[in-house]
């Protein structure tokens, strides 16, 4: 019944968008579903993607875990025999209801009624963070694995069995394939936490906890959900550690201001947890707190798993440690506005490699719906002073509320159209819990009743959040959108378009800054992927400058010099380079880097060495254009001809990366850096045939151990249900 209930308020309250009279909002078509769209393009070729050719002048493709390009749930939801808007929808809502299914799960293990277990999952699914986010596919996807992966962490620390701490890990390692990675950073600390307060605070409180000393169980459950974890992971993390140096510059710690202001939660936004509609109040023009984008401003759980969770603390100290939890993530969420987060920063060192502070809010989110499961178990058995408390603490939190959506709203000065929706779903959410439980208390309906209209209450919050948070979910489609899908072209091979490509995505596609030209497979030399994620700054000033971008567009964009300049890549040189550029013309020159020298590119923030010895590049001669013949151009592999004026060396305007290897006339020879993100190769007088394949050290025995990991540990769970 629960699982039914969750559907049904999955399905009505995003109807629009799974009847296709609506489609995705912002990131969602810009970045996520062109993603999904490009990776089932690969896997129906029958390969996984690794280059992408069509992103930024080429990107390492498989070393973002955003993408999940080894991610067997992300290829299983590609391999379905539907359009990529079809497909892409139905897999954001399979994530969304997994998520509320192991919230389902997670309440049965706290010793929950249906009633009570639906009521914790209701206002996890339809919760601030994942109606805001629904445009992140990516984090909705790793938050949707939290209750699954700390239904079997508990269960590991309450029957002290390692094996339950191998579930947990193997369901962590698949959360980081397709995941957001500041999740993957935090839930092993979230965990720690946890097990922290289940070995000193726990046993001694009833129903959950064990009297059995927990503290080496703990510590082997948690060792094994981290090491299963790292193995199922270790294709993207490897690579996103190892093989994107020379390409990124987006290595390395944040400057400490951007991890802990940049998307912060405002305080103010603490006021969501009264309505759903408060977070709306931070949409454009004028923006309620314009500091923090809209996905990050609700922390709404639903009424009555708030009050849920109010009501599960009273007198049981044990379980203040789970509000001690939620306390600390929901403080680290208001970023620079407390010391907590800059205290993490300065004393954990893997909380320095993310931003977005707000992102910490779900795990409080996660303890509140535990919490409220809790809440939810304590009140069925609960005598009529219990009842009495309950109902007294319903009518002042629903009191409260009012009074804080009329204060926000009024501080506002702005009308949204669902400020009338906003105050109905308010009175009957929160006085209607109020009105149950009054009734109850008073013995005018009995316990089944009272259960059964809590949890249909729950679900009709629920529905009302999500309609009421639709902004932010999906919107009326356009024309240059429905465009861009009905254009979709799968062919994986560039042959037939040679070497053409575009600086930026076509207009008809939609506004700039957005990855949809992979659908239609156009190359560019900038979109999302390389000017949000996998940043460069080297990339973004060739972008910036008409003159530099010149040498990598069009469809004649490999150069040739007989006198280049062997120089190393930094800023003092970059800026003669350009002014040499412009000197000429706009005719490109030929500066060299050796692989070292690229690997050794510094992150974004840290500051150069003082450059000495810099060779002089202010006299560096043209190169010239190199028409070549026999092209073969596909994703891993580029291959043509070209006859050499003289021995000297071609600049292929295809970014260089860790991982390309490079022949010529079938002998192997280095791939260099060229102009300081490009790939460069010597090659000989006369005839020459030049072969360049992505071949990534590690990367198939790293899918290997991951896919092997998930398929030895998945037959040897499945061994258990065998009879005999």
């Amino acid at each position: 019944m629960g699982a039914f209930s969750l559907a049904a308020v999955l399905v009505l309250g995003n109807w629009p968008l799974l009847s296709a009279r609506h489609v995705p909002r912002w990131d969602a078509v810009d970045f996520f579903e062109p993603s999904f769209t490009l990776v089932g393009d690969a896997l129906r070729a029958g390969q996984l993607l690794k280059w992408d050719p069509w992103s930024g002048g080429g990107a390492p493709a498989w070393v973002e875990p955003e993408l999940g390009t080894t991610s067997p749930v992300l290829l299983t939801a590609t391999a379905l025999p539907l359009s990529p808007r079809r497909g892409y929808v139905l897999y954001w809502f399979a994530v969304w209801m997994f998520a509320g299914l192991g919230m389902l799960l997670l309440a049965k293990h706290a010793g929950c009624s249906p009633s009570g277990a639906t009521i914790a999952a209701c206002g996890f699914v339809a919760s601030g963070f994942f109606t805001g986010h629904a445009e992140h596919v990516s984090s909705v996807y790793s938050v949707s694995f939290l209750p699954w992966i700390l239904w079997r962490f508990d269960v590991g620390l309450e029957r002290r069995d390692w094996q339950c701490g191998v579930q947990a890990g193997l369901l962590y390692g698949v959360s980081a394939l397709g995941g957001y990675p500041e999740f993957t950073i935090l839930t092993p600390g979230f965990l720690a936490l946890w097990a922290v307060g289940r070995t000193f605070a726990w046993p001694r409180a009833p129903r959950l906890e064990s009297r059995q000393n927990v503290r080496f169980p703990a510590i082997i459950t948690f060792g094994a959900v981290l090491i299963v974890g790292a193995l199922v992971m270790c294709t993207p993390y490897s690579g996103l550690l190892l093989r994107t140096r020379g390409y990124s510059d987006h290595l390395g710690p944040r400057v400490r201001e951007t991890a802990i202001s940049s998307n912060l939660l405002p305080a103010g936004a603490l006021s969501t947890l009264a309505s759903p509609y408060l977070a709306n109040l931070n949409l454009p023009p004028h923006p309620l707190w314009p500091s923090t984008d809209i996905s990050m401003t609700s922390v709404y759980t639903g009424a009555a798993t708030l009050v849920f969770a109010a009501f599960a603390l009273r007198r049981i100290r044990s379980r203040w440690s789970l509000a001690a939890i939620a306390a600390l993530f929901l403080c680290c969420a208001l970023g620079s506005q407390l010391p907590l987060r800059g205290w993490l920063y300065d004393l954990v060192p893997p909380t320095r490699y993310f931003r977005n502070p707000s992102l910490f809010r779900a795990y409080f989110i996660l303890v509140v719906c535990f919490l409220a499961a809790l809440g939810a178990s304590d009140l069925r058995e609960a005598r009529l002073a219990e009842r009495v408390r309950f109902w007294r603490l319903s009518a002042v939190s629903g009191l409260c509320a009012l009074v804080v959506f009329e204060w926000v709203s009024r501080t506002a000065g702005k009308f949204s159209p669902f400020e009338r929706m906003g105050v109905a779903h308010l009175c009957m959410v929160w006085f209607g819990l109020g009105a149950l439980s009054y009734f109850w208390k008073a013995n005018r309906a009995n316990a089944r009743y009272f259960w059964g209209l809590a949890a249909a209450l729950a679900c009709l919050d629920a529905v009302g959040a999500l309609i009421i948070s639709r902004p932010t979910i999906s919107d009326s489609p356009l024309p240059w959108l429905v465009a861009a899908n009905i254009a979709h072209n799968p062919d994986m091979d560039l042959t037939h378009a040679g070497l053409a490509r575009d600086l930026l995505p076509l207009p008809s596609l939609g506004p700039a800054n957005n990855d949809r030209n992979t659908m239609i497979k156009e190359a560019v030399l900038e979109n999302y992927l390389t000017a949000q994620v996998l940043t460069n700054r080297f990339q973004h000033e060739m972008i910036t400058d008409p003159a530099l971008s010149r040498m990598a567009t069009g469809a004649s964009r490999i150069w040739f010099s007989a006198a280049p300049v062997w120089v190393s890549p930094e800023r003092s040189v970059f800026t003669q380079f350009q002014r040499r550029v412009h000197e000429l013309d706009a005719r490109p020159v030929l500066v060299l880097h050796s692989p070292q020298q690229m690997l050794g590119l510094p992150g974004e923030n840290t500051p150069e060495a003082p450059a000495t010895g810099i060779p002089e590049v202010l006299d560096a001669a043209p190169c010239i254009p190199a028409p070549v013949t026999n092209l073969i151009y596909k994703p891993n592999l580029i291959s043509f001809r070209y006859d050499a004026p003289s021995q000297g060396y071609l600049l292929v305007t295809d970014r260089w990366a860790d991982g390309w290897q490079a022949t010529v006339n079938g002998q192997s020879t280095p791939v260099l850096g060229g102009d300081f993100i490009y790939r460069a190769i010597q090659v000989g007088a006369g005839p020459n045939l030049v072969q360049f394949r992505y071949e990534p050290a590690g990367f198939r025995p790293l899918v290997a151990i991951s896919w092997g990991t998930l398929l030895v540990l998945a037959l040897w769970q499945c061994r258990k249900l065998l009879p005999g």
